[in-house]
């Protein structure tokens, strides 16, 4: 899919990178890409992230490095907008001009260079990385000048040094940028977050494109690495996956409730995303 160019202000002079929080009752689709690195840690929030070619779930406490010019969005989900709490979010957005001349050479920085050349498919880190760098990037925002700075490098090097992030996006990703398709793959994306739990009908969607079924299959199996149906069912799961924690409903009742039409399909899918029953899930995570 192609993603729209979004160009950061930054305020000359006062700071050399972005640092801040996000507050939001929910996250809409919002496809961009930008030439910045980008560091987007979740304090509180549930739903999807888009990067790359990969869709996965988020919740408290997620951590994603993104490259230059990744494409990307997050959602919320159906069940966190229900809630009377926000979305909170901390983004630092920065250069690779911060690290001057042969500053990122220095046998001290060989953690955060390596980040660097590697984050251009996204990494997400597990959360004993995350509980090391979490409290640092929560007091970032507030902090101003050098302490701000250092306290970015800190984080930096913690993750650089970590050695257990795991790619994101595909080996097979390449980025297309360009407005070209932007609407096109955004209105789509509307159209199947606000109804996924009824039946999404695929002549329809493929309409909402202005594209034929076949050529819509390649171009959303191609943009988001997924076919129509296993997006659809993994956005269901996750509603799914909320209600058997947080709900007293029979696994038959939030089967439907999240979209399914049968309830052995719901089962199926289930095991095969979660690689647990959803009674085994219940039980592990309630």
């Amino acid at each position: 899919m192609k993603a729209s160019l979004q160009h950061l202000t930054q305020e000359k002079d006062v700071r050399s990178f972005r640092c801040y929080w996000v507050r939001d009752s929910q996250f809409h689709f919002f496809w961009h890409f930008h030439p910045e690195f980008e560091i987007t840690y979740v304090f509180n929030g549930k739903g999807s992230r888009l990067v790359g070619d990969n869709t996965s779930g988020f919740q408290n406490d997620d951590l994603v490095f993104l490259g230059s010019n990744l494409p990307h969005t997050w959602i919320s989900d159906d069940e966190f907008n229900q809630r009377e709490e926000q979305m909170e979010v901390v983004v630092v957005q920065f250069s690779d001009n911060i690290f001057p001349g042969q500053f990122l050479g220095l046998p001290e920085m060989s953690g955060i260079k390596k980040l660097l050349e590697s984050s251009g498919r996204g990494l997400h880190f597990p959360p004993s990385i995350v509980n090391r760098v979490k409290t640092d990037l929560m007091e970032l925002p507030e902090l101003n000048g050098f302490e701000q700075l250092n306290r970015l490098l800190k984080v930096l090097h913690i993750l650089g040094e970590a050695g257990a992030a795991k790619p994101v996006a595909s080996p097979y990703f390449v980025p297309q940028l360009g407005r070209i398709t932007e609407q096109r793959i955004v209105k789509v994306c509307q159209h199947i977050h606000n109804n996924y739990l009824n039946q999404i009908d695929l002549a329809e969607v493929a309409a909402i494109a202005n594209m034929n079924q076949t050529a819509f299959c390649r171009f959303f199996r191609k943009m988001t690495g997924q076919t129509l149906l296993t997006y659809v069912n993994d956005l269901r799961i996750g509603k799914a996956c909320n209600q058997l924690i947080e709900d007293q409903k029979n696994i038959s009742e939030i089967a439907y409730a999240s979209g399914f039409n049968s309830l052995t399909h719901f089962n199926r899918s289930f095991l095969k995303r979660k690689g647990l029953t959803p009674k085994q899930y219940r039980s592990k995570f309630r």
